[in-house]
């Protein structure tokens, strides 16, 4: 008969880590079956088997699981010998197998056990006397049924999100650490009831992390362990309880578990396995820094790593080669301030209450995923353009420009509303202050930075020093560059066509020295600014003059020198995120900082014969975004799958160990960073309001990974319906057309799915839906 190792517990005297640490250290399988709850779901059913699987260690994993099931409820169950349980087995090849009524008995006849585990319910887990006669009588049942054969696991279980409002948390005042105390004193006293051969404590486990970064965010609804960093740490105690060796982190994580997470839950868990009734503080792993960088109406088609070969993008280069790039990045609301409200509240438009330029004022008392980095110690900035008013909320410093700003000499909004005046080129006066911050901050505390650039927004104004830079590039004309807009009216009813919309003046400045000074982004040059853009444009201005074009030939040209103004623009902007990548470097914070770079929205570059964004069309509706973590993010790896501006915020609050308000929309893309090919969503819903400049009809639609439906409404009254893969420029409308009903149904039964999943009234009300 196997040696018992009993314990007596005093509380405040550790166990040692050799009784604890009952190491299973040959290479046959373990097999451990837990007669428990959802806590014991929460504990065993998920990344135990990849941790073991990890360390080459082969274990059987079972769960006999009955949601909020106390020791009473398996006492009656094993004595009636009741099929009551849910039995969930995790085989040595990892097979997971589910099967209904099943009896403790026939579970024990299963497999050959080296492990039971028990547990007490949650609401009763730190009173002591719920646990003397059902834990004696259940003990000994289960030592006749096996002759003896098994070892048994206490598992304690973890106190309660002090802002829990389960009724079981009245037992202990709503009071987290009493309720903590409590489960200790109870678990200790366990094993003067019957022979215990091993604990896990994850109890402690789940205190200790609190004490780190993570904070009290480790629960789901309070009680229920989060689905990914709680429910880690649970795996990791459990891994080293059983086998007396901490947890492989650096080899297995889940997707959704940052690096700095999983040494959290390292930790956590070894402390508590060393010392199993005591908190350990947790702090040796530290949150990741974040800069965000946002640049506006920067297309995809115009950066190399997305394939432009005739365009230089060195920096936003560099980012994606050493982390990802998102192939399937896109926006809810392709247009400048509406965008931005999307990514700091992860909420579409209707309902974060900005959804357009022309008549929304946006509410910065709202939730904002800065005030949640705020709350777990992040100092927050954001420095260049906002468009959201002139009075942030969330930052502990800011330096915005005041609406769309300035290219040159520009004004800034400061902290407290004290304004500024700034002689130079924006971009690189945003970088300087960038820095400036950066340099002042409190280097012992963690941080996300929001570079919010001006460029590339019309009209399209290049640092002096870029002038002329693509001059000896001819652009190829797109291919849809002379699209008639057969069967589409909303397009063919816009005013954002290079040929008749795009102003010799005003976007090209293709106009004398006295017209230009009137325009007040040219007034604001200074002397020596202004010589240098006069002796560059005037000399182009009086050739074209001179040349007295028109039709196909005048659009063409306009093509080029939009192209050649919008591409300078950017490679200031791309010059100067490379500053920020080297003064990263420089100040050892690279590899501790998540860096984003995205735009606010796509943009035309001639597709369609256009300039600006607004539909939902691919060019305007996806954006460039790349991003980089060394030791999470995988360095040229490519994510295809949809993700949107929405899931931004969610994705900082998880990295930073914060909590997700229920109401964000997004997703985080987190699991992305790890595992590039994994689907967080089928499908993406868009919804354009402003009913204004450029005449772009409003309008809603879906988009799957082949299909695209557009509800145009009030100028334009149409559907359209495109087939991405025959289709991919949009071209030819299949809504009405013969054989496409059955894909039309499909498509308007998904529209209307994510119109109520989204709980947007205005689209449903179009669409005649009286609920979702």
């Amino acid at each position: 008969m196997f040696r018992i190792i009993r314990f007596l517990l005093i509380i405040g005297l550790a166990i040692g880590p050799g009784y604890l640490a009952n190491a299973h250290s040959q290479q046959d399988t373990l097999k451990v079956l837990a007669i428990g709850n959802s806590f014991s779901q929460d504990a065993v059913e998920q990344y135990l088997y990849e941790l073991a699987v990890a360390a080459g260690k082969p274990i059987v994993i079972g769960n006999m699981y009955i949601g909020g099931a106390p020791l009473s409820l398996h006492w009656e169950n094993a004595r009636a010998d009741k099929a009551a349980y849910s039995y969930r087995k995790i085989g040595v090849d990892g097979t997971k197998i589910t099967q209904e009524k099943v009896s403790i008995l026939e579970a024990l006849r299963d497999e050959q056990w080296d492990y039971v585990s028990l547990q007490q319910a949650s609401p009763l887990s730190g009173q002591f006397d719920s646990y003397i006669e059902p834990l004696t009588a259940l003990y000994h049942y289960l030592d006749s049924a096996t002759g003896g054969s098994i070892k048994y696991i206490w598992h304690q279980t973890w106190a309660y999100a002090a802002n829990s409002t389960h009724p079981g948390f009245a037992n202990y005042h709503t009071n987290q650490e009493e309720m903590y105390h409590a489960i200790m004193n109870a678990s200790g006293k366990a094993a003067e009831l019957v022979p215990i051969d091993l604990l896990v404590p994850c109890g402690t486990a789940i205190q200790n992390a609190r004490t780190s970064f993570i904070g009290d965010n480790l629960t789901r609804d309070g009680y229920h362990l989060d689905l990914y960093i709680g429910r880690f740490v649970a795996a990791c105690t459990w891994f080293e309880a059983l086998f007396g060796q901490q947890a492989p982190v650096a080899h297995y994580r889940p997707d959704s578990v940052s690096v700095a997470q999983a040494e959290v839950a390292r930790q956590a868990a070894h402390a508590a396995v060393q010392r199993p009734f005591s908190v350990t503080g947790i702090s040796v792993a530290r949150q990741p820094n974040m800069v965000l960088i946002l640049s506006d109406d920067h297309a995809f088609q115009a950066i190399g790593a997305y394939g432009q070969q005739l365009v230089q993008t060195p920096n936003i280069d560099r980012i994606a080669d050493e982390g990802v790039r998102f192939d399937g990045a896109y926006v809810t609301n392709s247009i400048c301030g509406p965008s931005r409200a999307t990514l700091l509240t992860g909420k579409y438009s209707h309902k974060n209450g900005f959804k357009d330029n022309e008549t929304s004022t946006f509410d910065h008392g709202q939730g904002l995923f800065v005030k949640g980095l705020q709350e777990v110690g992040y100092q927050t900035a954001w420095i260049g353009k906002q468009h959201l008013g002139n009075s942030p909320q969330g930052f502990d410093y800011y330096s915005i420009l005041p609406g769309q700003g300035a290219y040159y000499n520009p004004d800034f909004i400061n902290t407290g509303g004290e304004r500024e005046h700034v002689e130079g080129y924006v971009t690189n006066i945003i970088t300087d202050k960038a820095e400036a911050w950066l340099d002042s901050r409190d280097p012992d505390e963690p941080f996300c930075l929001i570079i919010g650039h001006k460029a590339t927004h019309r009209v399209w104004l290049p640092d002096t020093a870029d002038f002329g830079r693509y001059d000896g590039i001819d652009f190829p004309l797109p291919e849809t560059f002379y699209d008639d807009y057969g069967g589409r009216k909303a397009a063919a009813a816009q005013e954002m066509s290079i040929a008749k919309d795009l102003r010799m003046g005003y976007d090209l400045k293709m106009e004398s020295v006295a017209d230009a000074s009137r325009r007040g982004a040219i007034e604001r040059m200074n002397t020596e600014q202004r010589q240098k853009f006069d002796a560059y444009y005037q000399p182009i201005f009086a050739d074209i003059s001179a040349q007295n074009l028109s039709g196909h030939e005048l659009a063409e040209w306009k093509y080029q020198r939009y192209m050649r103004d919008y591409l300078s623009t950017a490679a200031s902007m791309d010059r100067n995120i490379g500053r920020i990548l080297d003064y990263l470097d420089a100040n050892g914070l690279a590899e501790n900082t998540l860096v984003i770079y995205l735009s606010d929205q796509g943009f035309y570059l001639g597709e369609h014969g256009w300039f600006d964004k607004r539909f939902m069309y691919e060019e305007s509706f996806r954006t460039p975004m790349v991003a980089r973590l060394p030791g999470t993010i995988t360095p040229g790896s490519v994510a295809e799958g949809f993700v949107l501006n929405t899931d931004i915020a969610p994705t900082l609050l998880q990295l930073a160990g914060a909590a997700i308000p229920s109401d964000m929309q997004g997703s985080s893309i987190l699991p992305l960073f790890s595992n590039p090919d994994t689907t967080i969503r089928d499908a993406i819903y868009y919804h354009y309001y402003e009913n204004g400049e450029h005449a772009v009809s409003p309008h809603f639609g879906v988009r799957n990974d082949r299909y695209k439906l557009i509800r145009f409404y009030k100028r334009v009254d149409a559907w359209e319906l495109f087939d991405l893969k025959e289709d991919p420029r949009e071209m030819h409308n299949l809504y009405g057309k013969q054989g496409y009903d059955d894909i039309t149904a499909a498509m308007k039964s998904l529209l209307l799915s994510q119109i109520g999943k989204f709980e947007d009234d205005e689209a449903a009300a179009i669409m005649g839906l009286a609920s979702y």
